[in-house]
């Protein structure tokens, strides 16, 4: 596969004082490895938990070219959000067979997650806002039909880290879980 981009894809190496080597990591060995991996001051400690604790390992060690978002430490800073991350959650942060790079993203079109089901359809949009003098990239979640326990709704994420190559597609981490609608309108508009 190869992808045309604009920008230079920074290789994913091990901090100097890591006695883990780890060459070319799927998703998964990414979530395990993150500790020893150089992704700046980023940690994802409380998502992985969340993905050994409800078995969706297989999702981030599946071959082909996806896209993983991976929520930050400071996205679970909320008393209720980590609680709120469940099987579908998990699955709301994939885009399966197909890789999306934030420079040739399709911005504004919205893309099927893991979790667009019968009973579940959550969609990711990406889309970019100037600021100054730089571009911040941004991921939507919409949920378009919800379920009992996940509220139809629209969740905001700033991309913080993006464009981490793994063996199985790219990574971009970001600032908050998608898919959890915990905000009202008026705290949206606050945010």
């Amino acid at each position: 596969i190869l992808h045309v981009i604009d920008d230079v894809l920074t290789p994913l190496t091990t901090i100097p004082s890591s006695t883990v080597d780890v060459h070319n990591p799927d998703a998964f060995q990414f979530l395990t490895f993150s500790e020893s991996l150089d992704i700046g001051h980023h940690r994802v400690r409380s998502y992985r938990q969340k993905v050994i604790m409800h078995k969706k390992e297989y999702l981030y060690q599946t071959p082909g070219a996806h896209t993983f978002l991976i929520p930050v430490e400071e996205g679970f800073k909320s008393p209720h959000r980590p609680d709120m991350i469940d099987r579908k959650v998990i699955d709301g942060h994939i885009i399966p067979n197909r890789t999306v790079f934030t420079a040739a993203a399709p911005l504004g079109e919205p893309l099927p997650t893991a979790a667009f089901e019968d009973n579940l359809k959550v969609l990711i949009t990406f889309f970019s806002q100037a600021d100054g003098k730089s571009v911040r990239t941004y991921v939507k979640s919409q949920t378009l039909i919800g379920d009992s326990v996940h509220a139809p709704g629209v969740v905001l994420s700033e991309i913080v880290r993006a464009n981490i190559p793994v063996e199985n597609g790219v990574v971009h981490l970001i600032q908050r879980p998608l898919v959890i609608v915990d905000t009202n309108v008026i705290q949206f508009l606050e945010v």
